[in-house]
């Protein structure tokens, strides 16, 4: 009988280095064959420098909503002025016997949730708030006051949302992949262990 599969979705403020940790991440779980795939996001903004490093695909929002109404997202909300979408692909990879990663929405969350009930690992990728403002500073994507919302509504949700584990990405990627790593092999055991 297979362990359960689960999707480890992972939310944080835009700017926590989530794409950064995932990316390497990714490397680590190839080279050691892990059951883990990590699943792009359909988004409604093209690819620039600022977004270089992130695995998205582009869409128009024409394309977005085609996909919508033709049921082609197993998650979808929006979230600073753009629509994102993961697609529905990620139901036969869990059949299929892999876990996945979801670079997730905090104000999707509940939806989550109830789609997945028994499959969702929530992981919040927190980083301090001054590290936070260097970042979102140096990617410049945002203005000054589009910035100061954003760790606003970091502040806030940080406080509200609930998760099942805890990142702290304010010191070193490889410190953040490795605390990655234990949460999904914990899950893992955890999982075999019920079987």
């Amino acid at each position: 009988m297979k362990a359960q599969t689960k999707i480890f979705y992972l939310v944080g403020a835009s700017g926590a280095g989530k794409d950064t940790m995932l990316n390497a991440y990714k490397q680590q779980a190839i080279s050691q064959k892990e059951k883990i795939i990590i699943a792009h996001r359909y988004i409604t903004r093209t690819h620039t420098e600022a977004t270089q490093g992130e695995n998205f695909i582009s869409l128009s929002n024409e394309e977005f909503i085609f996909r919508k109404n033709n049921q082609l997202f197993a998650l979808n909300w929006q979230a600073n002025n753009c629509c994102y979408g993961v697609g529905i692909e990620i139901d036969a990879w869990l059949k299929n016997g892999l876990s996945i990663i979801v670079n997730g929405s905090r104000s999707y969350l509940s939806e989550a949730q109830k789609k997945y009930p028994e499959n969702l690992v929530t992981i919040m990728v927190d980083v301090s708030e001054s590290i936070l403002r260097q970042r979102l500073l140096k990617r410049q994507r945002e203005s000054l006051e589009e910035i100061d919302a954003r760790i606003h509504r970091h502040r806030q949700l940080k406080n509200t949302c609930k998760v099942d584990e805890e990142i702290t990405n304010s010191t070193s990627v490889s410190d953040a992949v490795d605390n990655l790593s234990n949460i999904i092999k914990k899950y893992h055991s955890k999982s075999i262990e019920s079987v």
